[in-house]
């Protein structure tokens, strides 16, 4: 997953709560093993998968706790629940070995998602969604797992 540039538009934080909204390009390969139907089409086939997404809107929120390390005495935030919502302004997915590589109807099937891709995200929007969710909490971890909660927000003097 690339995201790159991420502007922060707005960071709304409350006790235990903190929401992002974010805009960005979201670049995306990944393997996928698919059977099923998109919309009304049935579609099979498992091999590479693009998705290039532009201008991104994003709200990623996050609900956490405080702990105390005895290591050094200092509090942490440790992640919670989290939500992940998105609406590109556009779409754009490339699926190959589709239909056993048929390339014939594979074309259609990436033109058809193409042309219809509000529709086809609002029916792929949740499982898309979540693999950035579950990127966000892995960083957002990661890194408040690094730094002291009085260095993320430091108490004015």
């Amino acid at each position: 997953v690339c995201i790159n540039p991420l502007h922060v538009d707005r960071v709304n934080i409350s006790e235990r709560r903190m929401e992002f909204d974010l805009n960005s390009p979201i670049n995306m390969q990944a393997k996928y093993n698919i059977s099923g139907k998109i919309l009304v089409l049935p579609i099979v086939g498992n091999g590479d998968l693009i998705l290039n997404m532009t201008n991104v809107h994003c709200v990623y929120v996050f609900h956490h706790d405080l702990e105390n390390r005895k290591s050094d005495g200092k509090e942490y935030i440790k992640l919670g629940e989290s939500t992940f919502e998105f609406e590109p302004e556009s779409f754009h997915v490339e699926m190959t070995n589709l239909f056993n590589g048929d390339k014939n109807l594979g074309d259609n099937m990436n033109r058809f998602m193409n042309e219809n891709w509000r529709d086809v995200l609002k029916e792929l929007g949740p499982v898309v969604g979540d693999a950035f969710k579950k990127t966000l909490d892995i960083l957002m971890d990661q890194f408040l797992g690094l730094v002291p909660y009085e260095d993320v927000f430091p108490i004015a003097e």
